[in-house]
């Protein structure tokens, strides 16, 4: 009967952080196809089996032809950033892990959220966003104005190890 006390204790908190790549294959914008992709670091937050948050992000710029998705007034926007991130943020309606805690993590490491509606619509209607249920993520831009020698974007959720989402 201890045995089976201990073994139930020491499963519960099993927190763990997985991470891998995620890729939206090939787009178009008005009369422009291209094959690239547009490639996002996955970071996916777990409690034992269950998945609390997951994030994408992606160091997109204007180098990549996803850019064209983005507003001429959301470009100007993103100019304005020494360093941007595209970020699409899903979490259960559980609160363990809240999507205002993953911001003040985004303000913590110095960046501002700046809404990208013109690209939000843009990906909605590219064939991957219903075939990888994206329609459940929220999709915003990260922003910081500040020069910093660091390429990090460091997330710490309480119970978890600090975690580079870039």
């Amino acid at each position: 009967m201890l045995g089976l006390l201990l073994l139930g204790c020491s499963s519960a908190t099993k927190n763990q952080i997985n991470q891998n790549q995620f890729f939206i294959r090939e787009g178009s914008y008005q009369n422009t196809k291209w094959s690239d992709n547009l490639v996002f670091k996955r970071t996916s937050w777990f409690q034992e089996i269950s998945m609390l948050f997951d994030v994408l992000s992606s160091e997109i710029n204007s180098s990549s032809p996803f850019f064209e998705w983005f507003s001429t007034f959301e470009k100007s926007e993103i100019q304005k950033c020494e360093h941007f991130v595209l970020i699409l943020s899903y979490h259960l309606a559980d609160t363990r892990l809240s999507d205002g805690m993953f911001v003040r993590e985004l303000k913590k490491s110095g960046y501002q959220v700046i809404e990208i509606p013109h690209f939000k619509d843009n990906l909605k209607l590219h064939p991957d966003y219903l075939n990888e249920l994206l329609e459940h993520y929220k999709i915003r831009g990260a922003c910081r104005k500040t020069s910093s020698d660091q390429s990090s974007l460091i997330i710490s959720f309480p119970g978890y190890t600090p975690v580079n989402i870039i």
